[in-house]
């Protein structure tokens, strides 16, 4: 509404108050007017609305019933059948039972079973359908009437036909299900069976489901054709194809389809019905039908339910417009009511006007002194803290309002004073965050605000210093960072968790995770920092290990690849090391065969030395260890033959020993320990382009503090054996990988087979040392840490003669798998004057020890299939304790071969078998 300038409140709120008196009483005539004709409508719609609700229950009632009619037919078909056919296999059974009792003992029971299968073949039921089938247990056809040619055959010959699938599935359920009645769902029939001792029988009947289906379907279209309620109503049916059953208490069935299905309407309505029969409990549609006595088209109601088992929809409808003429009749009635209290309202409502405008005026003069006491209020409340009294005031409504605005003013007071203790908390907590806290300018790279935890992170004791002398166009230790930072910020407005490295006060590097947000209006950034510099140091030693760990399972892993590869090798070199051995004692000096002899036996040795290696590897060689002395080692090493044809090869080179003499002794295998040295001088001597030096020293330290690669180490003395060079040293990528198996820079097969520092990684680890490496541009330094043994070495006695191993005809028993190992050692032992017996297997020996005896037993470790050589002496010493064996292998675990036993005498040899090896430990064994 309008209000003109000057005009005063009271005469305002005056004609304001008649306006809307007016426009209030002419809104709730019209809403009076309009709530009847509403009324109306509404009354029309629930009068339709439980009309169509009684003819939908009607409907619904009619067709559920329909469809309980349909179960309950089939229900008491489907157990009358099951009666039916438990009935005639008992009948069958009785028959066969009182046939067998007069005719068994007096007739042959070939004739007895033909009386039987002749008095049960004549049986017929369902126009023939139906007849008694028996078939043996073993599967033998006996009786089948409506197939004669399957009897007397057996299932699995009976062919693929139907009749024989048929008896085939019944005879399989009858097994599955014993005596009884079963329902096969899968061709849908009754089955029962029942067990016919005497002959070994099952004697069945079987009746289709789908013919019983087809009598209850004439018989309920019959039923539910006939059915009416109230003045038309009537069922229909329709098949899921649209073949139609009964319609208007017709039977329709087997006639042409009821639809049209080349108009778009009548698909639609048939899809529609589909739909809603999809639903277990049925559904309404509503659709345009003819009347049924005229040609009338009319809205229709029907409820349709679907009949799974027999693809069948049923339905009732009913027509919807018969409720329209009674509420047009109603609709005149009302029009004429609505005319004669038009007059009376209009009268009221001008009454009430005058009222109004009388109750409006006294109302106006009443808030003129209201509204003066408020203005004088406001005037004063813009520089101090009055009040208003509220009992000066006419009315209810500004009393509140004058409360009200006394809350207000002491709300001010408390905001004042909350304001001020808001940000003196904010204060405190913005310096004493734990986490750093900031706010910097962009373009200029200063920190206008920070707290004191920030201040720290970078070093500084003040965050006044640090905001004055730190730069983050200095900070950064890449700037392009920096660069990326604020091109993202810039762009998406805010960065969460975002990392990068900074220079401390001292310049040390200081890790940052920081989220920030931009403010384009003040041009700063305002953000949370978090120190991460220890996060980050302790990701990277756990990468560290990580990648040690790594290492070692893959080491781990090509090793027991390799000692299995190795344990194959083995056997398969024995012939070439062995035969020439037992060759070579039997030929004269000058025999021409002797020469090629040994040149096979040589190479048979240098084979077995790489074998050797990829034992050392897998760290499953069984391999003693004595007490020796690394220097004695190394002087046989640098002083043999082997070493000097490699040394002849480059005569540039010089190799130089400085051994402390008074290196402790060691406890070791010294066969290792060479090879080691060997290799080390071997890569020393490769490594080397031109001319230059290799050095291989010995001292003693003592270790208090693990070496670099090492977090955890056994302190104490330890013999370092360092082998130097002057070549062009090892890169640092490679220096990780260098004890890797199969790892090597060389010529694979020409000057290196990738296993050389893999042996001596094992070979040290195997003797409880560690290993050191560095290296550089000015040559390669490997240190060998050996844990120093104060114990003597031992004098060993040694002899060279064959004969000092010949035996006086012991009796000794080979177990092997390998039939090829047990000729050899069978050769060796034979050659040595033993009495030898040998069999293939743990088994074979068991057999033989249960009746025979032997002074010793010569075990292959691993033998498969079957028990191994462990398991094999184990179940020997119970039968014999204090049995001697020696145990053959070319590759076993150490924890295998150092396990004790409590009763028997233990030795072990390694393959393959020479006179050196396998000569003493029998002599050592049956001592």
């Amino acid at each position: 509404m309008f209000i003109k300038k000057k005009i005063s409140i009271s005469n305002t709120f005056l004609f304001n108050m008649i306006f809307l008196a007016t426009c209030s009483t002419l809104t709730i005539g019209y809403f009076w007017i309009s709530h009847e004709y509403s009324r109306f409508s509404t009354d029309a719609e629930t009068i339709r609305h439980d009309y169509i609700a009684s003819r939908k229950a009607t409907i619904r009632k009619e067709v559920e019933a329909a469809c309980e009619c349909v179960s309950h037919y089939r229900a008491f078909s489907f157990a009358q059948l099951k009666q039916d056919v438990q009935t005639r296999v008992d009948n069958a059974c009785n028959t066969a039972g009182f046939t067998h009792a007069a005719y068994h003992g007096r007739e042959s029971d070939a004739n007895v079973r033909q009386r039987i299968t002749d008095a049960l073949g004549r049986l017929r039921w369902s126009n023939g359908r139906s007849v008694i089938q028996i078939v043996s247990l073993s599967g033998k056809i006996i009786l089948s009437p409506d197939a004669p040619a399957l009897a007397g055959k057996y299932l699995t010959d009976a062919g693929d036909s139907e009749a024989a699938r048929n008896i085939r599935q019944r005879f399989e359920s009858a097994r599955a299900h014993g005596d009884g009645v079963t329902e096969d769902s899968q061709d849908r029939t009754v089955l029962c069976a029942r067990a016919f001792s005497p002959f070994n029988w099952i004697i069945f009947n079987a009746e289709s489901v789908r013919q019983m289906d087809n009598r209850i379907q004439q018989k309920v279209i019959r039923r539910l054709a006939a059915v009416r309620f109230e003045k038309e109503g009537y069922l229909f049916g329709i098949a899921y194809d649209g073949s139609p059953l009964f319609l208007n208490g017709e039977i329709i069935r087997g006639r042409s389809r009821m639809w049209n299905l080349s108009n778009p309407a009548t698909i639609q309505l048939f899809q529609t019905q589909r739909n809603a029969v999809r639903n277990p409990d049925g559904g309404y549609i509503q659709y345009a039908w003819k009347k049924l006595r005229s040609e009338d088209i009319a809205q229709k109601i029907s409820f349709v339910k679907g009949i799974p088992g027999w693809q069948w929809i049923v339905g009732a409808g009913v027509y919807s417009d018969e409720i329209d003429t009674v509420i047009e009749e109603k609709r005149e009635l009302l029009r004429g009511e609505v005319r004669e209290r038009t007059c009376i309202v209009i009268a009221i409502l001008l009454i009430q006007i005058v009222i109004i405008c009388v109750i409006a005026r006294y109302i106006a003069f009443k808030s003129r002194t209201s509204f003066d006491l408020f203005s004088c209020f406001f005037s004063r409340a813009a520089t101090a803290a009055t009040e208003i009294r509220s009992q000066d005031l006419h009315f209810s409504e500004f009393a509140t309002l004058a409360s009200a605005a006394n809350r207000m003013v002491q709300a001010r007071i408390s905001a004042e004073t909350a304001h001020r203790e808001s940000e003196e908390t904010y204060r405190n907590l913005f310096q004493n965050a734990q986490v750093g806290l900031f706010r910097t300018k962009p373009d200029k790279g200063i920190f206008v605000e920070c707290n004191e935890a920030l201040a720290r992170m970078f070093g500084y004791n003040t965050r006044q210093a640090f905001m004055r002398e730190y730069s983050l166009r200095k900070g950064y230790v890449d700037i392009r960072v920096r660069h990326k930072m604020m091109s993202v910020i810039r762009k998406e407005g805010e960065i969460r968790n975002f990392e990068a490295r900074f220079r401390g006060k001292e310049g040390q590097i200081v890790w940052l995770r920081y989220s920030a947000r931009y403010f384009p209006e003040q041009d700063w950034i305002e953000g949370v920092a978090e120190d991460i510099t220890d996060i980050r140091a302790a990701e990277q030693e756990k990468k560290k290990l990580r990648n040690r760990l790594n290492r070692s399972r893959k080491m781990e892993g090509l090793g027991f690849l390799a000692g299995s590869v190795a344990h194959d090798l083995n056997n398969i070199l024995s012939g070439i090391v062995t035969y020439p051995d037992l060759m070579l004692v039997d030929l004269p000096p000058d025999s021409r065969l002797r020469k090629p002899l040994e040149t096979i036996r040589e190479t048979g040795q240098r084979a077995t030395a790489v074998v050797s290696d990829l034992l050392t590897m897998a760290r499953g060689t069984v391999c003693s260890q004595e007490v020796m002395s690394v220097n004695d080692v190394i002087r046989e090493y640098l002083t043999s033959p082997e070493h000097r044809d490699q040394a002849e090869k480059y005569k540039d080179i010089s190799v130089n020993m400085q051994l402390n003499a008074g290196t402790p002794n060691i406890r070791g295998a010294a066969i290792q320990i060479r090879q080691t040295l060997m290799n080390l001088v071997t890569n020393a001597f490769e490594s080397i382009s031109i001319c230059g030096e290799i050095t291989v020293a010995t001292r003693t330290c003592r270790l208090d503090a693990p070496l670099k690669g090492y977090d955890n180490m056994t302190g104490g003395e330890y013999v370092v054996v360092a082998v130097c060079d002057t070549g062009s040293g090892i890169s640092e990528k490679d220096l990780v990988r260098i004890f890797e198996p199969f790892y090597t820079q060389k010529t694979m097969g020409r000057n290196g087979t990738g296993l050389g520092l893999a042996v001596v990684w094992n070979t040290v680890h195997d003797h409880g040392g560690y290993i050191d490496v560095t290296s550089n541009a000015a040559g390669t330094v490997f240190e060998l840490y050996f844990p120093a043994t104060s114990e003597k070495i031992a004098k060993a006695a040694f002899s060279p003669d064959i004969q000092a191993y010949t035996g006086s005809g012991e009796k000794i028993l080979i177990v092997d798998d390998d039939a090829d190992q047990r000729e050899i050692a069978s050769g060796f032992l034979i050659r040595l004057g033993y009495s030898v017996h040998a069999v293939e297997g743990g088994e074979k020996a068991l057999e033989y020890m249960k009746t025979n005896s032997a002074e010793l037993i010569l075990l292959d470790m691993i033998m498969e299939p079957g028990m191994n050589g462990r398991e094999t002496y184990e179940r020997i010493i119970r039968m014999r304790p204090g049995q001697k064996a020696i145990f053959a292998t070319g590759f076993s675990e150490i924890a295998e071969m150092d396990r004790p036993y409590e009763s028997g005498s233990v030795q072990y040899v390694c393959k393959p078998y020479t006179f050196e090896k396998i000569g003493p430990a029998i002599r050592k064994a049956l001592v």
